[in-house]
């Protein structure tokens, strides 16, 4: 929408098949190959919905508005390696703060003064 003027956005994943993928290896020590085959087939058939098909780097490719990227150097829910997959198919204005030591969801309790500074900072940028 037209109100919409940047996003910020904290340890997002690039895409649902692979952050499910990683957490059955992670949680489970299960492979993803069949499972999350199989997941996509019952998705399909009874969603609709195609699991490879919800890409936050596909969607980034057509990103209209500035995007900041956060995310902790020491996530291992949403590996932090991801966040290079998004910010690099981003096609617009962004920015990259990773808190080294903080883990899933944790940088601004990590590191508050440097999350909040950068934040603001960039909102400042975009919305007059």
């Amino acid at each position: 929408p037209d109100n919409v003027k940047c996003v910020v956005e904290d340890c997002g994943y690039s895409s649902v098949f692979e952050e499910f993928s990683y957490e059955l290896k992670e949680l489970f020590n299960l492979p993803a190959f069949p499972l999350m085959q199989g997941a996509n087939l019952v998705a399909k058939a009874r969603c609709g919905f195609d699991l490879k098909e919800a890409s936050a780097v596909e969607a980034l490719k057509n990103a209209k508005v500035p995007v900041l990227f956060i995310h902790g150097g020491s996530d291992t829910f949403v590996p932090t390696e991801m966040v290079y997959k998004v910010y690099e198919a981003c096609a617009t204005k962004k920015e990259l703060l990773i808190i080294n030591s903080a883990t899933h969801g944790a940088s601004c309790f990590v590191n508050p003064e440097l999350y909040w500074q950068t934040t603001f900072d960039f909102i400042a940028k975009y919305v007059k």
